[in-house]
């Protein structure tokens, strides 16, 4: 851009010069500089009054049509653009909420593992709602998750340590997608599940961490970029 600008800036300054030398030969200024003197005062009063303009008024008219349209239509690109922008962002908002909402629901249905069957299964349903919220933008993770809930068997009035472990482990996996799908500006709404681009080892840390088989989470690899380790 910076050589195209001085390219027709040279080419400008070429222009003129040759323009005014042409001028003060055919005036003669060199001859006759009272003439010369004359002419461009005549020259410098159609400039600033504009009387130049009436012998190029269709053209001048024309030519103001069509930068007005063009300006138009860059302003109106530029407004879809920033609504587009801003449309985007407050989706991924909603979406990334809905993930930490989910993350927090998740560590409440493990802590309640010694609570009342009512309020285990009120506190399941309840992430059940919180699971719909997010299917819009990961379906995969929120259909693996509605699964596991779903199967929860309460024995004796309890959650299985296998279950609890397994939604420690789904929370802090959602928490990590919340905050990978934070700094995207992209639509989440269009990303896939390998987007995300979780580490594998990652993965076998968090099932390790809860006592886990790394199996049990071999769902989650879909999340993993293809050369993920």
């Amino acid at each position: 851009m910076k050589i195209l600008a001085w390219a027709a800036g040279v080419l400008f300054a070429v222009w003129l010069t040759a323009f005014f030398s042409i001028k003060v030969y055919d005036l003669g200024c060199v001859t006759s500089p009272s003439i010369c003197f004359t002419e461009t005062g005549v020259w410098l009063r159609k400039l600033v009054l504009l009387e130049w303009t009436s012998k190029w008024q269709t053209l001048i008219s024309g030519l103001c049509a069509l930068l007005a349209g063009a300006l138009l239509v860059y302003a109106t690109n530029l407004q879809l653009k920033e609504a587009r922008n801003i449309r985007i962002a407050t989706d991924n908002q909603r979406i990334v909420a809905n993930f930490y909402q989910l993350f927090q629901e998740l560590l409440e249905i493990s802590h309640s593992r010694s609570d009342q069957p009512p309020k285990i299964i009120e506190r399941i349903n309840r992430a059940k709602d919180s699971i719909r919220q997010s299917t819009i933008a990961f379906p995969q993770f929120s259909t693996e998750l509605h699964i596991l809930l779903t199967h929860i068997v309460l024995q004796n009035g309890r959650m299985g340590n296998f279950d609890v472990a397994k939604i420690d482990a789904y929370s802090v996996i959602a928490s990590a997608v919340a905050q990978i799908a934070s700094t995207h500006t992209k639509p989440l709404l269009s990303m896939v599940a390998s987007d995300v681009r979780l580490s594998r080892k990652y993965i076998d840390d968090v099932a390790r961490r809860y006592a886990l088989n790394p199996s049990d989470l071999d769902h989650f690899h879909q999340y993993c970029a293809s050369t993920s380790t």
